[in-house]
């Protein structure tokens, strides 16, 4: 007969099973952390560029910097 992991009892796991579930929680928060980081940015990285363009195109060409601008609206939405 093998030893029982679980408790239905209704006493406490060991102190070495909560510290593992804990690690796997702190662990996986970090790869959540990590992907949302990455689609920000992903996001992010057009949006400045289509701003720049806006700045630069402003001056001489409000047209084409209105145009930019509307394109960078519809990116950060």
């Amino acid at each position: 007969m093998g030893v029982r992991r679980g408790r239905s009892d209704g006493r406490r796991p060991p102190q070495r099973i909560l510290e593992e579930a804990r690690r796997r929680v702190a662990e996986e928060r970090m790869r959540i952390a990590r992907d949302l980081r990455d689609v920000v940015a992903h996001h992010l990285v057009p949006a400045d560029l289509q701003a720049g363009a806006v700045a630069e195109q402003l001056p001489g060409r409000p047209g084409e910097a209105l145009r930019f601008a509307s394109d960078l609206s519809g990116t950060t939405a």
